[in-house]
């Protein structure tokens, strides 16, 4: 009922034209009584007339008309300030006057868009009597009614209200165990005149993180296990992570097992977040006769709860997977690798997100001569368990990847790379989930005087394609610079670039849109130092400045990790 008073006001006030408070001045309050009594002794005059002699009066003419804008007039000047008053004054003086009629006829001309769902359906067997032997068909497991039947289907108006504030309004329809329902999906009205908001959000932290690992084998090798253990402490942060890998290598056979558990506790901008994980994989390998080429087999389970402020967007799940794989790895020439799994994941507090996740993929790498060539290609199917009022969870998911080097003369090379991303959904929309495709590339020249030092240098391209939702198609256009170096142990990589990012202005829409063009220059940063007794830096950061043409848009993103690590032998 609530969701339905608000979507009844929201429809209102789509509606609905802004009116100005009138003022009160005594004198032109008087003067428009005046008038209003006068036009109300014309109206009963009119009444009292007899119908002939009311039909046989003139059309009104230019001095009715002019009467009319002479009125409106006033009570525009009625509800205007002092000052605004004058304005309008001087430059009705100095401008003709324009024809008033019609100029409130588009007043409220909401944009509109309907989705109709429905279906037909012919059985050969009565549906009311239909059973099937040991399966219960309660709900919506068995089959639909004979004829025609409406699905979810949505009408949604979306409009400005006035000059301040933008308001959406969607209703949903459908059919359910033969009751008609009509609901309300979603309703909100927003702001337009504060433009749009940046929310400052570095915050300081402190940790302190420790580490560490135990090899060991037994039976003469054959056998090998890896432990390690992560434990962060810290003002805001907690975190305490195990991992065990353990093996067995035989003469064809190699088994592996490898449990893990984690707990996370989080504080950070303002949430109390705590986090359960634990996982169990299990794998088999075979060796064939070749030696290079073999077969894999394995599963996995995971459970993964939450609690606190902020747990609401991180739902409890239980998950189970199998997979399959078959591969080649070869010295030189061709390496391949073929693979299948079928994940199910069951939401304990939310039967809609319950889904099964079939993914495939697809390798193959050949090389000679300094020169290399690889293709890629992964396909992700996600569909739910049972009907659910969004797509979130019924899409497909495709990536493409080709990369390739060719060796030229001396320290000189060419290396490029060209990939592909491809998102469709079952029922695709224009706000959340809409279809998309990403495409980048990237060419880059290798100069490699020695195995020391090794600079790239090239362009990168990018660009997304949204049909469903225009605003959000950009180009991007970057050039970026590499340097890499190895020397004494250490290990740096530094790569700045700089590019400029464009959207697609949707014709007919007015600023200010959605997203703003902008220039960017990043900086990303790898390395792995050693210093002394057997202490090493490792650090990770990456830096981003966004320069938009909408000043209110300019962003500026810092991240970095620093360890010390100090191995125990």
């Amino acid at each position: 009922m609530r969701k339905t008073a608000l979507g009844l006001c929201l429809l209102c006030a789509l509606a609905s034209p802004a009116y100005a408070q009138v003022q009160t001045e005594a004198q032109r309050i008087a003067a428009l009584e005046a008038k209003v009594q006068a036009l109300e002794a014309e109206l009963h005059e009119l009444k009292a007339a007899p119908p002939q002699a009311t039909a046989q009066q003139p059309s009104a003419g230019p001095a009715t008309a002019a009467a009319g804008d002479t009125t409106q007039s006033e009570l525009d000047a009625l509800a205007a300030t002092p000052e605004e008053a004058a304005t309008s004054e001087t430059a009705a003086v100095a401008a003709p006057a324009a024809d008033s009629g019609g100029s409130n006829a588009n007043a409220f001309n909401p944009a509109i868009s309907i989705i109709l769902n429905g279906s037909y359906s012919h059985h050969s067997l009565d549906p009311a009597d239909y059973e099937r032997a040991g399966f219960p068909l309660a709900g919506e497991a068995g089959p639909g009614p004979d004829g025609f039947s409406l699905g979810e289907s949505e009408v949604s108006f979306a409009s400005n209200i006035d000059d301040k504030f933008y308001g959406q309004l969607t209703l949903t329809a459908e059919s359910e165990d033969g009751e008609d329902h009509v609901g309300v999906e979603e309703a909100f009205i927003d702001t337009t005149f504060l433009e749009r908001q940046l929310v400052e959000t570095p915050e300081t932290r402190y940790a302190g993180v420790w580490s560490g690992s135990w090899d060991g084998t037994r039976r003469n090798r054959s056998a090998q296990y890896h432990l390690q253990t992560n434990v962060t402490l810290g003002d805001r942060l907690e975190r305490e992570f195990v991992l065990l890998h353990w093996r067995d290598v035989g003469s064809h056979w190699t088994w592996s097992l490898d449990p893990s558990a984690e707990h996370r506790r989080d504080r950070t901008f303002g949430r109390d977040l705590a986090e359960w994980r634990a996982a169990m994989s299990a794998r088999a390998r075979r060796t064939l006769a070749d030696d290079f080429t073999a077969a894999e087999f394995g599963t996995r389970a995971e459970l993964y709860r939450s609690s606190g402020v902020g747990s609401e967007f991180q739902p409890d799940r239980n998950g189970r997977s199998l997979f399959a794989a078959l591969d080649h790895m070869g010295l030189e020439g061709d390496e391949w690798r073929i693979g299948y799994s079928a994940t199910a994941r069951v939401f304990p507090d939310s039967v809609e997100r319950d889904h099964v996740e079939h993914f495939a993929e697809a390798r193959w790498r050949t090389r000679g001569g300094g020169s290399w060539l690889a293709l890629e290609g992964n396909l992700t199917r996600r569909v739910t368990l049972h009907l659910v009022p969004t797509s979130r969870d019924n899409f497909w998911l495709t990536t493409a990847v080709v990369d390739t080097r060719l060796a030229s003369l001396g320290p000189w090379s060419v290396q490029a790379r060209a990939e592909g991303e491809a998102t469709r959904y079952d029922l695709p929309d224009s706000t959340l989930y809409f279809d998309y495709q990403v495409a980048r590339a990237a060419t880059m020249v290798r100069w490699e005087p020695d195995i020391r030092w090794a600079f790239e240098l090239g362009p990168r391209i990018e660009g997304l394609r949204a049909p469903f939702d225009p605003a959000e198609e950009y180009g991007e256009l970057s050039g970026a610079l590499e340097l890499e170096s190895l020397v004494r142990g250490s290990w740096w990589s530094l790569t700045p670039a700089v590019g400029w990012r464009e959207y697609r202005k949707e014709a007919g829409f007015s600023e200010p849109f959605l997203h703003s063009d902008y220039a960017f220059y990043a900086l990303d940063v790898i390395a792995d130092q050693g210093l002394v007794a057997g202490v090493r830096f490792k650090a990770i950061g990456s830096f981003r400045w966004e320069r938009h043409v909408d000043p209110a848009q300019n962003a500026r993103s810092i991240y970095a990790s620093l360890e010390l690590v100090r191995s125990l032998h």
